[in-house]
């Protein structure tokens, strides 16, 4: 083989493993179908919702690395809307020892100012709310109703502008119809016992 074709070789590896690597960067999770009217304190115990969207409900992987975008994201929004409030439910399955799911991301959610973070023994508050993907959002508003669900990154593991957020700024500014359920993709792991499921161990 002459330099030139093994040049050329690797330059097509690195071509394939480009596409391969940006296709599953922006390959969205699966959206659930979380209820249109929200749960009952008793079942998640978040607080009561106010006279408008001011609430969000965040699931989280505790290892799942695409999550740590999606927890600086949220910690954005926090900043910026200084009433808001959120509660972030960490999957831990029982048979782990207490604490397993209080990684970076419990910590960083714990930091900020009205993020409540919440342990979800076995993922069972997010299979009441037929959540899938870590890092899934709701947005309820004051009549307990479904207007937002989604992710709040725009690919993977990406922080910056996406439609998700941009979706929660609007509702919570009061320029979209509260009565309007919105939607956006959602990056992240499988909220699952299956650790094969997380994706820096499933990624190609």
């Amino acid at each position: 083989m002459t330099m030139t074709s093994a040049a050329m070789g690797w330059v097509g590896l690195l071509v394939i493993g480009t596409t391969i690597s940006a296709t599953y960067e922006n390959k969205p999770g699966d959206p659930g179908a979380p209820p249109q009217v929200a749960l009952s304190k008793q079942a998640t115990g978040v607080v009561n919702l106010s006279k408008r969207p001011s609430h969000i409900i965040m699931f989280v992987h505790p290892r799942c690395p695409c999550t740590r975008a999606s927890m600086s994201e949220l910690r954005g929004l926090m900043e910026k809307y200084p009433d808001l409030k959120a509660t972030v439910f960490f999957y831990r399955p029982s048979a782990e020892e207490t604490d397993w799911e209080k990684t970076e991301l419990w910590k960083t959610a714990a930091s900020v100012k009205n993020i409540t973070a919440k342990t979800d023994v076995d993922g069972q508050i997010a299979k009441a709310n037929r959540i899938v993907t870590s890092g899934q959002v709701l947005l309820y508003d004051d009549a307990g109703h479904l207007v937002f669900s989604g992710g709040i990154t725009g690919a993977r593991g990406h922080v910056g502008e996406n439609m998700g957020e941009s979706m929660i700024e609007a509702l919570l500014d009061e320029q979209n119809d509260a009565g309007k359920s919105l939607t956006a993709p959602v990056f992240g792991c499988r909220i699952s016992k299956d650790n094969s499921q997380i994706c820096n161990e499933a990624r190609p």
